[in-house]
Formats: structure tokens, C-alpha cells, sequence
């Protein structure tokens, strides 16, 4: 702490906070600079001691304990039973976690459902759940112009369930994120593992429900939704105790769009923004990334691994076209019947004929220069063949399968491309 603001006459200290200096406090109250200075008990058992009591406006000094036996002895215990209960959510032990109770509130209408509250219960990733969707009362939005309009009901629907807080994707979680820490390191950072998990996790079971809901209701208004769509959430900690702390995570936004980087790209996008709208359709390319990144952003797992797997066959065959020889027969029927080539041919004999390596030895190439792209070549294999198995066989896609297609794809563009490692987390919205 730094300010406090105390008792005039009694110098009996009433608050304290870090950051700016407080504006002027009430009558008979004044403002203290006492420095950095550390509260074991309650507030009303410190006094503050100024250097000069006579001077005008803030004042500097030191903070003091009041002798024991003045000490409010009820407010020392309060406050030192409250101090203990933040340790423990603040330096969590996991094992202590008796239940984590979550809650979305999501911008989707549910609209056709006969009941504002409705009770499920169902299994996914092999968890259990009991799920409560509620519909909230609508905002109303003014959507007026200057000269007029009127409001709309902003519909908003609450998803309601309970974890234990060990279910195994969490514990997976917690071992890779802090396994390497020691053990204050572990417990620092365990509510905020647990927080961002369980909300991930609390999304996936959005999207399960809506999808559900989509094909029982055939309302094709609903969509899947993302962590950008979260209007607000929560997660309860309980203790074995019965101790219960409450974490909130608001709007997620993404990075601010003031900083310095985005400043210094700003020049080069507004020329080419004009350039853009001069021409009849954008490329290709630049499209199909915005696509991939927008399915990954808003949970539409299936177009995840449709896009990924459609930008890696288009650059396959991108390096093709212009590094086969023009004269090769290899070439001429890429131009002209390139649908049936199979897709293991290209990335194989066409391949070695176009650069001198098989496509997956060409990629071994960038696994060996980092330990970022390790696995690179048997990832975008898998993509490719992800995307067969979807749209031939209708597999099953999930949040695990679109998450490797978005991470697979970019760390292959980020390789061919300007050969650097592609960070998840510049292109990853978090609780």
C-alpha cells in the first residue's frame, strides 16, 4: 500500500490503496503518503504518523500499530479470518477444491424454445453434466439515428453447470501449465488455470447445446459461438470447507488495437484497403485465413479443419505450378485435371519432382531448425486427412481436432511463408 486516508484528530487510518493519489477525503478525514507499507491486522488497529501534522494537503509519514490493548479485538480477527480465506484462494491448493459451479451468459435467443428455463443433462468429453439454460430478461438497445429510430431487445440466455474441479481435462491442464513450476509457482497460478479451463470447457458445452439445438428446432438463426461472444462469466470456487470465492472474466475484446504495432501496420492497411476495393473480390488466400481464423475464434470446429485443410492443399499446389518443370507431364496435367490427382501423388512424386523433397522431408527440414514446428509434417498430414475423413465419412470434429487444424495451418504458413514459429497465443482470445 501506498495512501491511506485516516482520522484527523484520532490519526486512526480508515482506508488504504495502491495507484494514484485519492482525491480530497471527507470532513475530518485527511491523506497520508506512507510509502510501501504492508497491513497484517485491521485498519482501525494502524495509526498514521505524519512527518508534519501542519502541513497542507497530502502529507507524508509512517504507518504505526496501536497498542495491543487498544486494539479492536473483533475487527483483528475478521480481518486476519479474511486475509487467511484469500491465501488460500490466492495460493490454491487443488486438492482443497471441493466444486466449481460455471456461468456463460452468451448473446444467443434459444428462440424457439417453449420454456425460458430448461434442465439437460448429458455427457461430453466424458464429463457428466447437469446443465441449466435460462433466458435473461432482454436489454433494450437504442438504435436510433439523430433524428430518431427505437430500441431492440437485446437477447441474452445464461448456461448454468457444476464441475469438481478434478475432472481429467482439468488435471491435464494444470500438469502441463504448471508441472514445471515449484510449488509456490503451482498454487499461484492454479484458480487462473482452473478459471480459463473450465470456461474453455464451458464454451465447448455452449456450442454442444446449440448445435443440439439447431438440428431439434431447425433454427438456423443460431450459430456456434466463441470466446468474443461471451458477454460475461464465472467461475465459484468451494472449498471442502465450505469457503467460496468468485472469479469474473468480462467481454474478451482480443489485444488493444492502440498499441504501437498496430499503429505502425495502420500506414500500410489503409492504402491497401482502397486497393482492396478497387478490385472485384479479394484474393483467395487472404480470405481463407480470415475464414480459418474466424471458425477458430467462434467455435465452428468443423469449418476449423475444412479451411485449414483447404489453405495447406492450395499452397501444395501453389509451389507446384510454379516449381514443376512448364514442360513436364506432371505439370501439364496438374493444369488440367489437377481434381484427379490424389493429394498423397502431389505431396509425393510431384513434390520430389518440383523441389527435390517429399513434402513431409521438406517440412522434417523446419522441425529440425525449431522445436516449435516439431511434428510439423505428420500435423499437416493428419489435417489433410482430418478433412477427408469430414467431408467423405462425416467424422465427428470437436474443439481438439479444429484447435490442431487452426494451429497446424499457421504454423505451416508462418514456416513456408516468413519462417518463423506461429504463437497460439497472439491469435488466441482468453478468460
Amino acid at each position: 500500500m501506498r495512501y491511506v486516508i485516516f482520522d484527523a484528530a484520532s490519526k486512526e487510518i480508515r482506508s488504504a490503496m495502491t495507484g494514484p493519489e485519492p482525491s480530497e477525503p471527507g470532513p475530518g478525514l485527511r491523506t497520508g503518503d506512507a510509502g510501501d507499507v504492508t497491513f497484517e491486522g485491521a485498519l482501525k488497529n494502524y495509526v498514521f504518523v505524519p512527518d508534519d501534522p501542519t502541513a497542507s494537503g497530502t502529507l507524508t509519514g509512517r504507518v504505526e500499530r496501536k497498542p495491543e490493548d487498544e486494539w479492536d479485538l473483533k475487527a483483528e480477527k475478521e480481518e486476519k479470518d479474511r486475509h487467511t480465506a484469500m491465501m488460500r484462494f490466492h495460493q490454491l491448493d487443488i486438492a482443497d477444491v471441493r466444486k466449481l459451479e460455471i456461468l456463460l451468459m452468451i448473446p444467443s435467443r434459444f428462440a424457439r424454445l417453449l420454456e425460458p428455463t430448461v434442465a439437460l443433462s448429458f455427457t461430453l468429453e466424458g464429463v457428466s453434466l447437469d446443465v441449466t439454460l435460462s433466458h435473461l430478461k432482454p436489454i433494450a438497445l437504442d438504435v436510433g439515428f439523430e433524428f430518431g429510430g427505437y430500441t431492440v431487445p437485446f437477447q441474452r440466455t445464461s448456461i448454468r453447470f457444476d464441475l469438481s474441479g478434478h475432472e481429467p481435462f482439468i488435471a491435464t491442464a494444470l500438469d502441463v501449465q504448471l508441472g514445471k513450476m515449484d510449488e509456490v509457482g503451482r498454487r499461484l497460478f492454479t484458480s487462473q488455470t482452473l478459471k480459463n479451463e473450465s470456461l474453455q470447457f464451458a464454451l465447448r458445452v455452449a456450442n454442444h447445446l446449440i448445435e443440439a439445438y439447431r438440428i431439434a428446432y431447425d433454427d438456423a438463426s443460431e450459430r456456434p459461438i466463441g470466446v468474443a461472444d461471451v458477454l460475461s462469466a464465472a467461475m465459484v470456487i468451494e472449498l471442502t470447507d465450505g469457503l467460496r470465492q468468485v472469479q469474473h472474466s468480462g467481454i474478451s475484446i482480443g489485444p488493444d488495437l492502440r498499441n504501437t504495432q498496430y499503429q505502425q501496420q495502420k500506414k500500410n492497411a489503409e492504402p491497401a484497403m482502397v486497393a482492396l476495393l478497387s478490385m472485384p473480390s479479394p484474393p483467395f488466400s487472404a480470405v481463407a485465413v480470415l475464414e480459418l481464423k474466424k471458425a477458430h475464434l467462434y467455435g465452428q470446429y468443423r469449418e476449423c479443419v475444412v479451411w485449414a485443410g483447404t489453405i495447406i492443399a492450395n499452397v501444395i499446389e501453389d509451389i507446384l505450378l510454379q516449381r514443376l518443370p512448364k514442360k513436364s507431364p506432371e505439370y501439364q496435367r496438374l493444369r488440367t485435371k489437377s481434381s484427379e490427382i490424389r493429394g498423397a501423388t502431389k505431396r509425393g512424386s510431384y513434390f520430389r519432382l518440383a523441389t527435390g523433397r517429399t513434402l513431409r522431408e521438406w517440412l522434417e527440414h523446419y522441425e529440425r531448425e525449431s522445436k516449435f514446428w516439431e511434428g510439423l509434417a505428420s500435423n499437416v498430414e493428419a489435417i489433410l486427412n482430418e478433412r477427408n475423413l469430414l467431408l467423405h465419412r462425416k467424422k465427428a470434429i470437436g474443439a481438439k481436432e479444429a484447435r490442431a487444424a487452426f494451429e497446424t495451418c499457421m504454423n505451416f504458413l508462418y514456416a513456408l511463408q516468413w519462417g518463423i514459429p506461429f504463437n497460439p497465443e497472439d491469435s488466441t482470445y482468453r478468460f
